[in-house]
């Protein structure tokens, strides 16, 4: 019902679209009881930039799929302390160049100063995230969130981040670089 673009997006359409279901929720309070969010592609896109026009710094500490965030259509200011943590595929078909123009083009699109994203870079992941990856790395990334926002801005987890690192080189089928 939901998973369309909005207006103003290629093949975008009125309600309900992705920005209706994020004000839906957004009207219900669900962010405000909400520890961590976790974003697919098109959440990433459209989802996340509308809770930072609505909330601001005040959205929780988010992991996106795909850095969907930093795609060209997306119209809203990244709070300077938005923590986040950009998970990108190796593997995914829409991004076209090399891991290292993709990863700089990313890096790029993150506010000046931010100190409080992180990327991780999976060589072996596909666009739609394989299940034993994500099962194994998702819960390393929201702790990290989680960990981060108890810290404070200003001093990222490097003990988690670790970890995340940690996991990948253990499963003997995932590399990447932080």
């Amino acid at each position: 019902r939901y998973d369309r673009y909005p207006l103003g997006w290629p093949r975008g359409s009125a309600g309900p679209n992705l920005e209706t279901f994020a004000q839906d929720l957004l009207n219900d309070g669900v962010f405000e009881q909400s520890k961590c969010l976790v974003f697919g592609s098109r959440g990433g896109q459209v989802v996340l930039p509308f809770l930072w026009r609505a909330l601001g710094e005040r959205v929780p500490p988010a992991v996106v799929v795909n850095a969907g965030c930093t795609e060209p259509y997306v119209s809203a200011t990244w709070p300077q302390q938005a923590i986040t943590f950009l998970l990108m595929a190796g593997q995914d078909v829409f991004f076209g160049e090399s891991p290292e123009a993709y990863i700089a083009d990313v890096k790029s699109k993150v506010p000046a100063g931010n100190a409080t994203t992180a990327i991780l870079f999976v060589n072996e992941m596909y666009h739609v995230p394989q299940a034993d990856l994500l099962g194994q790395v998702l819960p390393c990334l929201l702790a990290t969130l989680l960990a981060w926002q108890a810290a404070g801005p200003g001093e990222p987890p490097e003990a988690e981040l670790q970890v995340v690192l940690s996991i990948l080189a253990g499963t003997g089928c995932w590399s990447g670089r932080l």
